[in-house]
């Protein structure tokens, strides 16, 4: 057997003298334990004072008179119609159908005129 050194003996010392003064027993910490859940409350709402309620006079221009005049004057699309059989038909039902639009006075004119005398307002 091999004679111990000085520093297991200065270690043994120090361990038996913990031992027999009791330096070993360390309180334990409390375990951590979570904080009680607290209810958490949604914000309170507030009421917010009810908005004043006003006439509000809405002025349109065009008018629904003239919207409605309007649309009643429009005439009635190349889509929705029937198509004659020949392309000279064709071509000739096509033109008369532009004049209805495009015409001075006609439909284009008419709508116009009416954006005009809103644009002046």
């Amino acid at each position: 057997m091999r004679p111990r050194s000085w520093v297991a003996n200065l270690l043994g010392l120090i361990v038996g003298c913990c031992l027999v003064a009791g330096c070993t027993h360390q309180p334990r910490p409390k375990a951590m334990r979570p904080a009680p859940h607290k209810k958490i409350s949604p914000p309170k709402k507030t009421r917010k004072p009810a908005p004043i309620q006003t006439e509000t006079i809405v002025v349109r221009c065009p008018s629904e008179a003239d919207i409605k005049k309007l649309r009643a004057a429009r005439p009635r699309p190349l889509r929705n119609q029937k198509m004659p059989a020949t392309a000279a038909e064709r071509v000739a039902k096509t033109a008369a159908q532009l004049g209805l639009y495009e015409a001075r006075g006609r439909w284009a004119d008419q709508v116009e005129q009416l954006f005009a005398k809103c644009e002046d307002n």
